[in-house]
C-alpha cells in the first residue's frame, strides 16, 4: 500500500486562488508605512518645536542680562554723579546694543534708554528703559522697566530696583510687575 504524502488543503485547489493573502499583505504593509511616516513626521515637529524653544529662552535670556546690566550701567553713572555732590543734573546715557556669542545663531540685546525723570525733593532718580533680546533673526523678548534709584547723601545710602517691568513676546505681555 502506497502513502501519498499530505499536500495541504488548498493542494487540490490550485485554479480557485485569488490571492486575498497577498491584498493582506499588502494592506498590513501600508498600514505599517502610514504609522510610521506620521511618526517621523511627529518627531521633526517636536524636534522644530524644542529649537524655537531653546531658540526663546536664549532671547529671554539675553534680555535679562541687558536689564541687570542696564542696573549695573546707570548704577555706576549715578553713583559717580552723586558722590561728585552733582544731583541736580541727569546724567547722559548711550543707548547700546551688546552681541553675545553663540555657536548656533547671534544672540544679543539692545538698550534705549528713556527721558529721565529726576526728584530731588524725594532723592531719586527714575529711569524708563526698553530692553530687546534676541536670538536669530526672528526670535524677540522685550522687557520695558523703569529702574528707581533712591539716594541719601547725609547717610551714604543707596538703594537700586525695578519698579516696574513688562515682558513681551511677539506683542503679547507674558508679564507685568509694578510696584508702587
Amino acid at each position: 500500500m502506497l502513502i501519498k504524502p499530505f499536500k495541504g488543503y488548498f493542494a487540490n485547489n490550485r485554479n480557485n486562488e485569488k490571492g486575498y493573502l497577498m491584498i493582506l499583505a499588502l494592506g498590513v504593509f501600508l498600514l505599517i508605512m502610514v504609522i510610521e511616516s506620521a511618526i517621523l513626521s511627529n518627531s521633526f515637529y517636536a524636534r522644530k518645536l524644542s529649537a524655537n524653544n531653546y531658540d526663546y529662552i536664549q532671547a529671554q535670556l539675553a534680555a535679562d542680562s541687558g536689564l541687570e546690566w542696564a542696573r549695573v550701567y546707570v548704577h555706576k553713572l549715578l553713583d559717580e554723579q552723586i558722590s561728585s555732590g552733582n544731583t541736580s543734573e541727569v546724567p547722559a546715557l548711550e543707548n547700546t546694543s551688546i552681541i553675545i556669542n553663540s555657536d548656533r545663531v547671534p544672540i544679543s540685546f539692545d538698550l534705549i534708554f528713556q527721558a529721565w525723570e529726576h526728584h530731588p525733593d524725594e532723592s531719586h532718580y527714575i529711569v524708563p528703559v526698553v530692553i530687546t533680546g534676541k536670538c536669530g533673526a526672528k526670535i524677540k523678548y522685550k522687557v520695558i522697566a523703569k529702574l528707581r534709584f533712591n539716594y541719601d547723601i547725609i547717610e551714604k545710602h543707596e538703594e537700586f530696583e525695578v519698579i516696574r517691568e513688562a515682558r513681551y513676546h511677539k506683542g503679547i505681555v507674558i508679564y507685568h510687575h509694578e510696584l508702587i
